[in-house]
């Protein structure tokens, strides 16, 4: 990948990391489901519509693999080619002959 290409999925992926985290979150899905200072009152929402609350989970673990995906862009160029090869090693095993 060119470092144009790089840039260019790096900022797709900080935007919708924002955008999953900030807006749709914070802002569009709690006030949905949580009543400040009335934990009956907040059960009582989850209850009466589940579907918001899972909803509110399915765009946290989006929020949570966003990281994850910064985290080996942003790690990546950093890192010798050796490395990932012993990393590769330690998880998967020696590459054995099948002969």
């Amino acid at each position: 990948m060119t470092t144009n290409k790089v840039s260019r999925v790096l900022g797709a992926a900080f935007l919708l990391q924002f955008i999953t985290s900030f807006f749709l979150s914070g802002v569009l899905l709690k006030p949905l489901w949580l009543v400040p200072g009335d934990i009956g009152a907040t059960m009582l929402k989850i209850a009466e519509n589940p579907a918001v609350l899972q909803a509110n989970i399915f765009v946290d673990m989006l929020t949570a693999l966003g990281v994850i995906f910064l985290g080996a862009m942003l790690f990546l160029p950093y890192v010798p080619f050796e490395f990932v090869i012993g990393i590769w090693i330690l998880v998967k095993g020696v590459p054995q002959n099948q002969s």
